[in-house]
């Protein structure tokens, strides 16, 4: 059976292409590029946990002192490379977001932007651990997931990239090419930030998304 982890090292998206994203979610991805332009302090030390290809990387390097992105999928990274190469403060790494390789207390800010979250399902609680023991005290984390208001969205999308199987339980759609989309309530999401010592608030930057902020 294939994984979320087939799906983005076989470059299924590739041929999709982001100019074919739906106008809901190319607004949340934009919604997101401008809150993050204004809230992060500059010159601050920043990891991206799911990188992909590097669409907030580039953005964020512009600004900030050191950069660190990570992703599952080799292929995202290769991409993410590729497109960063002239960044010297910015680096790339194929890591599992469950087992991060820094050390405690290093980065201002972790960020799991971009709806990446939402390809973790099982694993969002020790990600989120894993994403507080990075970031120093002071310092915050950020998630950005979409809501159940997509639902509908993500099975038309997945219908117009040509993927086969697609099954929709409760909150989490899948597809015989190995998708997982997660679709987040209020209430997953303070289950999950109950598990850390955070303060933390979660607040809508667009209509089809939360943003949860973590304060270490």
């Amino acid at each position: 059976m294939a994984t979320i982890k087939d799906y983005y090292n076989q470059g299924f998206f590739d041929n999709f292409g982001n100019k074919n994203e739906p106008i809901e979610i190319k607004e949340f991805l934009e919604k997101e590029k401008e809150f993050l332009k204004k809230y992060l302090k500059p010159n601050s030390k920043v990891l991206e946990i799911g990188c992909g290809e590097g669409r907030l990387l580039e953005q964020i390097a512009k600004n900030h002192a050191l950069v660190y992105g990570i992703d599952f999928a080799e292929n995202m990274i290769r991409k993410a490379k590729r497109k960063l190469n002239t960044y010297e403060n910015t680096n790339v790494f194929h890591m599992d977001a469950q087992n991060l390789l820094f050390i405690d207390n290093f980065f201002d800010y972790s960020l799991c932007m971009c709806s990446s979250f939402s390809n973790m399902p099982g694993i969002e609680e020790r990600v989120v651990q894993e994403m507080t023991r990075v970031t120093k005290p002071g310092g915050e984390i950020l998630i950005h997931v979409l809501s159940s208001k997509v639902k509908s969205i993500h099975e038309e999308l997945y219908r117009s990239m040509g993927l086969t199987n697609i099954v929709t339980k409760g909150n989490v759609t899948r597809t015989a090419e190995g998708i997982i989309s997660r679709r987040f309530s209020e209430e997953d999401l303070h289950k999950i930030m109950k598990t850390t010592q955070l303060k933390y608030e979660i607040t809508k930057i667009c209509d089809i998304g939360y943003l949860v902020i973590g304060k270490k």
